[in-house]
């Protein structure tokens, strides 16, 4: 019964209780009976899919993702291998391991091969995409996301829903939103977040419903600082992660709630929430939640002048992404150093100086055109109060002119009254704060 249960909980997001009954079952399996190694590969393989979405050690994850594998290897069954493959490199994304994830989304990509199957096929591109995206190699994520859309038909919909989990056609768009943000086409990530979310709603499948969520109403609306669908989703989200047991999400709608309180202008509040987010991310052992939510918790820190606190927890933040190497997260964790050093009384300004360029460096070699802008304007406030205000013009200028959409969002806006201030025809200051420069707030951009 529980074997045949198996595509069940997927299609229904119980992922609690698909896990409970799989290990309830594989305890009580009879190795003497013939079925039994098909019977503990699908058990097995519906367990590993189940931890990706629950609490549990690294240990726990990789044991019975490597033995749902190894299985499948033995009975020579793709489908299986497939199916434990894309759950295996899910779980390397968990804990950071994005060169170990994108090497496991390269194996599943030789077995599925060009007559693997529609769904097979869309679910194996976006995983490849998404690990490239963790790695800041954006051109080549997009074109695996883009691939993985298909136009596919219910019943193989359901097919990828039931073999892998979700609907890998909406997450990659969702993928496609953020892609689309770094690249500096913001209108693009915008309507790539309404098509991601729109079409989750219409698929009803809850599990694709959160990731459509958490990546695009949660945290594309918190960058585009549209406050109020943002607090929509972070709702949604919430009700449901407590329908069915999805413990990331539910960490995650904490964080983010923080992060919309600090955004609202109640940085003790937002504070509070981060820090309990990063404590069920700890405890869950979700490495890549908890950098993210990590660095959010130091810019929320920087808008409550908790500058200590806040450089404690970048510094915490930059450790952990340098020993994970290539990290999407880079160029913006350099960019909150700097700006933290530049506010803290007492800080070297010529140290902040330095995080500031390496940011800006990082941005234009990952080709990612909005942390770059976000970057100019923090050094060119630098420059700026050096008395190299041309300098600081030309830089920023440089960058800005290169957008050819979403001067309607919030940092095109702001970087626009940055060069109307620091024009060559208007006065010139010295000071910083004629550079406009503010706290750099819980906003990452």
């Amino acid at each position: 019964m529980a074997v045949s249960s198996a595509p069940l909980w997927p299609e229904l997001s119980l992922m609690t209780e698909c896990r409970r009954w799989m290990e309830t079952a594989l305890e009580h399996l009879d190795p003497s009976n013939a079925e039994a190694p098909r019977q503990e590969m699908a058990l097995q393989t519906a367990r590993a899919h189940a931890l990706i979405y629950a609490a549990c050690t690294r240990a726990e994850a990789y044991e019975a993702l490597n033995r749902a594998c190894t299985l499948a290897e033995t009975a020579h069954d793709t489908d299986y291998l497939l199916r434990g493959l894309a759950s295996r490199a899910l779980e390397h994304t968990r804990f950071e391991d994005f060169q170990g994830a994108l090497a496991v989304a390269r194996q599943a990509e030789e077995i599925v091969g060009p007559s693997g199957g529609i769904s097979a096929a869309s679910a194996v591109n976006c995983l490849t995409g998404y690990c490239l995206f963790l790695l800041a190699r954006y051109r080549e994520a997009l074109t695996y996301c883009q691939k993985a859309h298909h136009d596919m038909t219910q019943d193989e919909r359901r097919s990828q829903i039931v073999r892998f989990g979700c609907d890998f056609s909406i997450f990659a768009r969702g993928i496609e939103a953020q892609i689309y943000w770094f690249r500096g086409l913001i209108e693009h990530s915008a309507e790539a977040s309404r098509d991601a979310l729109t079409q989750a709603e219409a698929r009803g499948h809850p599990q694709t419903l959160g990731i459509a969520l958490g990546w695009c109403g949660c945290r594309m609306s918190l960058k585009f600082g549209d406050l109020e669908a943002a607090e929509r989703s972070i709702a949604r989200l919430k009700d449901i992660t407590e329908r069915h047991s999805l413990t990331n999400y539910r960490f995650a709608c904490i964080g983010y709630s923080g992060q919309l309180c600090a955004d609202r202008g109640d940085s003790t509040a937002g504070v509070e929430l981060v820090r309990a987010a990063l404590k069920g991310f700890r405890e869950a052992e979700h490495e890549n939640f908890y950098t993210a939510f990590l660095l959010r918790l130091a810019a929320v820190l920087a808008s409550a002048n908790r500058y200590r606190e806040g450089l404690d927890a970048i510094d915490e933040t930059l450790h952990r992404i340098e020993r994970s190497g290539k990290h999407w997260l880079a160029t913006e964790a350099l960019r909150v150093k700097g700006d933290l050093l530049m506010t803290s009384p007492g800080a070297d300004r010529a140290e902040a100086a330095s995080y500031l360029r390496r940011s800006l460096e990082l941005a234009r070699h990952q080709g990612a055109q909005s942390s770059e802008l976000l970057a100019a304007m923090s050094y060119g406030r630098w420059l700026h109060s050096q008395d190299r205000a041309q300098e600081a013009y030309e830089l920023l200028s440089s960058v800005y002119t290169r957008f050819t959409e979403g001067f309607r969002f919030p940092d095109l806006q702001a970087a626009k009254q940055l060069l109307d201030a620091w024009a060559p025809n208007r006065a010139r200051s010295s000071s910083y704060e004629a550079g406009l420069y503010h706290s750099p707030g819980s906003r990452l951009g």
